[in-house]
């Protein structure tokens, strides 16, 4: 089993009265991305600033290598680094400097500032002042800052928002490169088709709560039956069957939606014995899109 690098157990965050993150819980494992989707206002960033102590929770455990971001956060922090929100630089002074004052913060050696310049990767303009670098360079700068304590866990809230086609091809290859290297990356995205790029595995938020599935993005599959029988029985039949993520009964066919490869075994085991006729089964991968629409509606 892949090492815990993120635990997040029961977390629970109260603004007055309103409750906003409600016993959620999940892991992340050493060297995995976890893509995080959900609408505006579905609890992603509370849960996020939770996670990087920017929240206190009001209950639940968070550890970063075994270690309570409240009772040892020192050390949790240690750990991991986060970019939420807009990345906060120094527009005014150069690519390169912004890496040496943050670096000076945090004890950093001369030789780490080097080897994320080399990270980031955006040449020349690494020596140019800020202001004047494409929103691109300035999220790969800021991921740099990210990188300079040399984290085990990020955090990257919408990371890829405002960026043109080729800004975020480089983000992705840079956080696919990280994964590589055994660091672990939690981010959130409306871009879906990133997610489904990116992600290993990715978590559904929603009014505070966690979608009650958690899969592999290429785990989901859309299945269509084409069927003889009668119609008006199947939802009963199969509304034990887990894994099933939707059921769309239409004329003749049989439309499902599922997490698992076995459960279409399971399906057609029940129909062959309840008196129904498979004419014809097809099936497709099914899109992060289309996931995301089937959970949250348009």
């Amino acid at each position: 089993m892949p090492e815990v690098v993120l635990s997040v157990q029961n977390l629970n965050k109260f603004y007055k009265k309103f409750h906003a993150v409600k016993d959620v819980t999940f892991d992340v494992h050493k060297g995995e991305v976890v893509g995080f989707i959900g609408p505006n206002g579905s609890g992603k960033s509370t849960t996020m600033k939770c996670i990087a102590s920017l929240l206190i929770p009001s209950s639940g455990t968070i550890t970063v290598l075994d270690k309570d971001i409240v009772k040892d956060r020192e050390e949790a922090l240690s750990h991991q680094a986060s970019l939420i929100e807009a990345p906060g630089l120094y527009l005014d002074i150069k690519g390169i400097d912004n890496l040496k004052l943050f670096g000076q913060l945090r004890n950093v050696s001369k030789e780490r500032i080097q080897e994320v310049v080399e990270i980031i990767d955006i040449g020349n303009f690494i020596n140019r002042k800020v202001s004047e670098y494409s929103l691109g360079m300035k999220q790969r700068l800021a991921i740099g800052i990210v990188l300079l304590s040399e984290p085990k866990f990020i955090i990257l809230d919408e990371p890829t928002n405002g960026l043109d086609p080729t800004g975020v091809k480089e983000l992705r290859e840079l956080i696919q490169s990280l994964s590589k290297d055994g660091v672990s990356v939690l981010f959130s995205s409306h871009q879906l088709g990133e997610i489904e790029k990116i992600a290993d595995r990715i978590i559904c938020i929603n009014h505070g709560e966690l979608v009650p599935f958690e899969s592999n993005v290429s785990d989901h599959k859309n299945y269509k039956l084409d069927l003889t029988g009668d119609m008006s029985q199947l939802n009963d039949l199969l509304k034990d069957i887990d894994n099933i993520v939707s059921i769309e009964i239409e004329d003749n066919s049989l439309k499902i939606m599922t997490s698992e490869n076995d459960t279409l075994n399971q399906i057609i085991t029940i129909l062959v014995a309840n008196n129904y006729t498979i004419n014809d089964i097809s099936n497709e991968l099914i899109s992060i899109e289309d996931l995301y629409l089937e959970i949250f509606g348009n």
